[in-house]
């Protein structure tokens, strides 16, 4: 199957594919036009018309200490992370006024804005700030994004055996919402820790060979792959527990709607590890 094909003169393409009637989840970029999706394009000898707008102008302002800030990264992440409709991340630096501007964004969808964290460590933390954009040509004014004192979340990984930790472990944090995480790498004593976060929701990962995340982590998520919560203040002493054995994989389609609102629960409520009294 052909992966990319550009478009003639007239904005004519093809891609050819193996097999007569299969569906094609195409995405098309064009200059100056927003970006698009097209999920279940048949194909066939049947000529489909793919239509793009000028999207949305979305602009602001940094600021720290009442002053602009310039050169820090903003980030912008389309809401719906289903595999068909997901367009991605833009990234762009503010400029010697502190302000920033995305063009051609695609209309009428729901999005995140950011300071990437990397970014803002040195200044401190942007918060999230959802949006939802209106039609074609429109623009959209976030006005000013302050620059707050920044958090840190540190902690310890432990095994429940009590065995030393192998060489080369890290932890991925993950912002909910935001297309933003970072690495740190864990110490031979099992301890870790991130700064310049924001206060917000986080999914916390890690990977040890033989090794799962325990469900007497209070944050537990029910999926068996992360703990998620909120960090609203300093975290210091994070005790993460892993405990020997393969995780097992959650069979959804047997949750109830008590299992989605204690998921629900735990992603608002502050991230919490095991605590050092746990039975084993």
């Amino acid at each position: 199957m052909d992966a990319l094909a550009v478009t003639d003169a007239q904005g004519a393409f093809r891609l050819g594919v193996a097999e007569k009637e299969v569906a094609l989840h195409v995405q098309v970029e064009a200059r100056n036009l927003a970006r698009r999706k097209f999920p279940s394009l048949r194909a066939g000898p049947t000529e489909h018309k793919l239509q793009l707008g000028l999207g949305v102008t979305v602009m602001g302002k940094v600021v720290k200490d009442g002053k602009p800030l310039p050169g820090v990264v903003i980030g912008l992440a389309h809401q719906n992370r289903m595999a068909e409709k997901f367009l991605g991340d833009q990234k762009i630096r503010t400029d010697d006024l502190g302000q920033f501007l995305f063009r051609n964004v695609p209309a009428n969808e729901g999005y995140v804005v950011y300071g990437l964290m990397e970014s803002c460590r040195l200044h401190g933390a942007i918060k999230a700030q959802a949006m939802h954009l209106g039609a074609d040509g429109t623009r959209k004014d976030l006005g000013v994004l302050t620059m707050e004192a920044a958090l840190r979340l540190a902690g310890r990984l432990v095994l429940s055996d009590d065995r030393p930790l192998p060489t080369g472990i890290r932890m991925s944090l993950s912002r909910e919402g935001p297309w933003d995480s970072q690495v740190a790498q864990v110490a031979a004593d099992g301890s870790f820790a991130f700064t310049g976060l924001p206060a917000e929701g986080y999914s916390l990962r890690t990977k040890v060979p033989s090794y799962h995340l325990s469900s007497k982590n209070t944050s537990y998520d029910l999926t068996g792959l992360s703990l998620v919560g909120r960090v609203d203040k300093d975290i210091t002493a994070l005790r993460v527990l892993l405990e020997p054995g393969v995780p097992q994989r959650p069979d959804f389609s047997r949750f109830t709607s008590t299992d989605f609102q204690k998921m629900e629960r735990r992603r608002n409520h502050a991230l919490e590890g095991a605590p050092a009294t746990e039975t084993k």
